[in-house]
């Protein structure tokens, strides 16, 4: 005995997958709103890049969130384990410098932040940090 199987589409984006055999249809899933737009907006991600002004490889002046920064003291180095390295036969795994810690102040001077910046391949991501 053969079967057939087949998909039906209706205007309203409804999905309906049939099999027939033997004289008596049954319908196995529906898939309704597939095609219908949310309306709900996306979150706003404040992960946007920034350019990362360096001198001697240490954070000297940025622009975040579309305003210019300039980094205050020393920047501190982020010093991180790459997952690469955690195995048990490996006692005391090499860290890398992942980023900085570095606390800024607008180019008006009103406002002071502490980021980490990341380096994401070619592009620099910053985070702030609690005070």
């Amino acid at each position: 005995m053969r079967r057939r199987i087949g998909i039906a589409v209706s205007m309203v984006a409804r999905w309906s997958v049939r099999v027939a055999g033997l004289g008596s249809e049954r319908r196995i899933a529906t898939l309704e709103h597939m095609f219908e737009r949310s309306t709900v907006p996306p979150p706003r991600v404040h992960d946007d890049p920034v350019i990362v002004w360096t001198e001697a490889e240490r954070p000297v002046r940025l622009v975040y969130r579309l305003a210019r920064w300039r980094v205050e003291g020393d920047p501190e180095p982020l010093r991180e384990v790459p997952e690469s390295l955690y195995h048990p036969l490996i006692t005391h795994p090499t860290e890398r410098t992942a980023g900085w810690r570095c606390r800024v102040r607008s180019a008006d001077s009103r406002r002071t932040l502490v980021l980490a910046l990341r380096r994401d391949g070619a592009l620099w991501r910053a985070e702030e940090l609690p005070e």
